[in-house]
This record gives structure tokens, sequence and C-alpha cells, in this order.
């Protein structure tokens, strides 16, 4: 006899919207400084259906009878991160704006929202059509920087003409020697192609993973296990010419030299090997470049930390509240001075300055603490390791510019944060069931 059960029917029509809803930010967001171009009014739109998650979300957990999954320490962190930008907003919002807040809030820090979208899709059918568009578009990241920097060296193709078919941050003095790749940011392109140079090369050593609770994204990097489209990354990130990149790929290879089980000889002299030619290749061929801008941004750096921390101690735990781009709509800059956006090449003290000690400590914990003992720690197998491993890229990123604030990178690193807390609840409940 047919059964109709109403209450997974209804779960299940909630859990697709979200899917469908999900799916077009990843495709509007991967791509946006082209969608843009074309369709001047797509930001207002993104926003739109960032926003329609939180009520998509309780309808969720009402069609599922108020039964949500047990949480585990990173939902908590990132649940508690949540809350916290929550408080900020009507905190930001009461002191100075609502439109203030709002401008500062959705900058960077509305994205967490995506969190809770790819956490409440289930079906595993979803989530490897997801995966596969993720792993197609970080191709494209790496085709674009190869074909920029083909553009860069012949000349075949200026600026003004690539301005013509996508949204380009760049000042009118400066020239074309860098590539914008598929981020449309000279500083963020080459992080995001370290982001997927680091899930190939902890993808290396996938092994045995559990394929009833995994994700395609990493049975297709073990599939592959292509050392020569881990070179081909690793040429991608030197290409990008970003001094940010270089060090994020520089530090995830010593954290890759540390991974490990057990002591690996060769692979200690490999990533030696690696490290040398990674930073001899960039000094042979852009040797004054670096100079002029690596070597001079670290020397200053010190100085820039003290002149910006100064003042910022009668702030010091809950901070000043949302900053807002001076080109800011709808927002009177003049009023605000102490929530401007003054300096883009410290993102950790952005943070400090607006949420304070507390805002900093939670996100250092989600993007650096909890990712980074993973990667170190010997008691997760590198199915989880190829997960955190992007995650501290980004995290690394943080002490220069502000990866979270591109569209690209956010839509797919809250997707990692999500398939990371997928593989830890699963951990438990095998440990649990072991013990059992």
């Amino acid at each position: 006899m047919y059964s109709y059960n109403s209450q997974n029917y209804n779960k299940n029509i909630v859990e697709y919207i979200i899917f469908k809803m999900t799916l077009l930010l990843v495709i509007i967001m991967s791509f946006y400084i082209y969608i843009k171009k074309f369709i001047p009014l797509i930001p207002y739109f993104k926003d739109a259906l960032i926003l329609f998650i939180m009520p998509l979300l309780f309808l969720f957990i009402l069609a599922s009878s108020l039964r949500i999954r047990k949480p585990n320490s990173l939902d908590m962190v990132i649940f508690s991160l949540f809350i916290y930008l929550l408080i900020q907003f009507f905190r930001t919002g009461y002191q100075l704006s609502y439109a203030a807040s709002y401008s500062g809030f959705r900058l960077t820090f509305m994205y967490i929202f995506l969190y809770f979208s790819y956490r409440s899709i289930s079906n595993q059918v979803f989530l490897k059509k997801i995966d596969r568009i993720f792993y197609i578009i970080l191709l494209c990241g790496i085709a674009i920087t190869f074909l920029e920097s083909l553009f860069i060296k012949t000349g075949i193709v200026s600026v003004e003409t690539l301005g013509k078919v996508m949204v380009i941050n760049r000042y009118s003095f400066q020239e074309y020697n860098r590539v914008y790749g598929i981020t449309g940011s000279v500083h963020i392109t080459g992080v995001y192609n370290c982001i997927f140079f680091s899930i190939l090369l902890f993808g290396q050593h996938l092994k045995n993973i559990n394929t009833k609770y995994n994700s395609f994204f990493i049975e297709k990097i073990r599939s592959i296990k292509s050392k020569k489209l881990l070179f081909i990354s690793f040429i991608a990130v030197i290409l990008s010419m970003s001094r940010t990149a270089w060090t994020c790929m520089l530090l995830i290879l010593l954290f890759f030299s540390i991974s490990g089980h057990k002591f690996e000889f060769k692979r200690y002299v490999s990533i030696i090997m690696i490290i040398i030619i990674g930073s001899v290749l960039p000094i042979l061929f852009f040797g004054s470049d670096i100079y002029t801008t690596y070597f001079t941004f670290l020397f200053a750096y010190s100085g820039l930390v003290i002149d910006f921390l100064l003042p910022l101690f009668d702030s010091f735990w809950f901070g000043n509240g949302y900053h807002v781009s001076q080109t800011a709509v709808g927002v009177d800059v003049d009023s605000i001075s102490n929530n401007i956006m003054i300096y883009t090449d410290f993102f950790f003290l952005d943070i400090f300055s607006s949420l304070g000690m507390i805002g900093l400590f939670l996100y250092f914990s989600i993007f650096l603490i909890i990712p980074g003992y993973i990667l170190i720690s010997k008691k997760y197998d590198y199915e989880i390791k190829v997960i955190a491993a992007p995650i501290v890229v980004v995290g690394i990123a943080f002490g220069h510019y502000n990866p979270l604030q591109n569209p690209c990178v956010s839509i797919f690193i809250w997707y990692l944060f999500a398939q990371l807390s997928n593989l830890l609840s699963f951990k438990k409940y095998l440990s649990l069931r072991k013990i059992g």
C-alpha cells in the first residue's frame, strides 16, 4: 500500500529550492566580474539571493519538524561568528546608520550565509553537481591566468579591450603588467590559483576514502592524482605575480612537509626543491619588481601596524563597528570618519578595527587555528586535510589583502567549510560506532 510522507516531501521541496538558489549563486559569484559588466544590477540580485537564504533555512527547519544536525566544533564556532556579526550589524546601525551598517556588512561579512545554505543540502546528487561545477571553475581560473599572461607578454590584447568584457579593479594610471584573472583582481587571482594548488598538493596522498559520505570533488582529485596539473597550478600562481599568493604557496608547502603521519625522506627533499625553485624563478624573472614591492612592504609592515593599532585600544574587544568604503552609495562618509576603510593592505587589521579582538579571534579560529591543526595533526586523514589546506591559504592571505571581499573566493571557501564540517561530523560518527 502506498504511504505518503508529507514531512519528507516538504523537506525535499525546500532542499531542492535551496539547491537551485545556491547553484545560481555559484554561477553568478564565480563569474561575477564578467556578468556584472553586462548586467549592472547583478550586485543587488546577488545580495537578495543571499539574504533570502535565511527564510528558506527557517522553512527547511520547520519542514524537518525542528530537527537539525548535531553541530560539531566547527559549526559552533562559525555559528558564534554569525551571531557576533549580526550583533555588530545592529550595533553599527544604531551608532551610525543602518545604511552604513549594511554597506560594511555586505562588503565582506554577508557571505557567511552561504555556509548555512551549503550545510542544509544533504542530497548527494545535488552536492555532486555543485562539486563538478566548482572543479570546472577552478580549471577555468588556471586557463584564464595562462591566457591573460600571454596577452601581457605579447601585447595582443590591451587592458582597455579586456575591460570591455569584464569589470577590472584598477586605477587608470596602473600599467597592464599583472594578471587580473577570473577574480578581476591582480591581488586575489594568485590566491585563488593557490587554493587549487593546495587542493592538488594534498590530493596527491589521497588513498582510502569513505565514498559513502565524501564529495565528488575529493573523488575527482584522487582519481586524477595528476602531477602535471599540480605543476600547471604551481606555474599559474607564479604567473599571477602576486607576492601574497607566493607567500601562501610557500607556507602551504611547509605545512605539507609536516602533515604526514610518518617521516618521508623523499617528500622532504621534493618539498625543499620545490621551495628553492619557487623562490628562484620569481627572483630571476621579476627580481627588481620583488625588491621594490615585496621587501619594501615587509620593511614598512611593522611601522604601519603600530600606527594603525594605537588608536584602537579604546575599542579593543568589540571594535568600532563595520567599515565602509569611501565610495559607498547612500552613506554620508564624512560623518563616519572612524569607520572608513583606509588600508586595503591589512585585512586582519580591518577585522580588528571593525570587530575587535573577539571578531579577530573567531575569524582566525576558523581560517587558521582549526584547519591549521587539522593539517599538522596525525589523527586526521588526507581526505580531510585536502579540504582544510585551501582554507589555510585564505587565512594566510588575511595578512595582506581581503580575499573574502571577492565573490569568486567567498562562494568557494564557504563551500569548503561546509564540506569540512560534513567530514568532521562523519569522522566523529565513525569513531562513536567503533566505541559502541
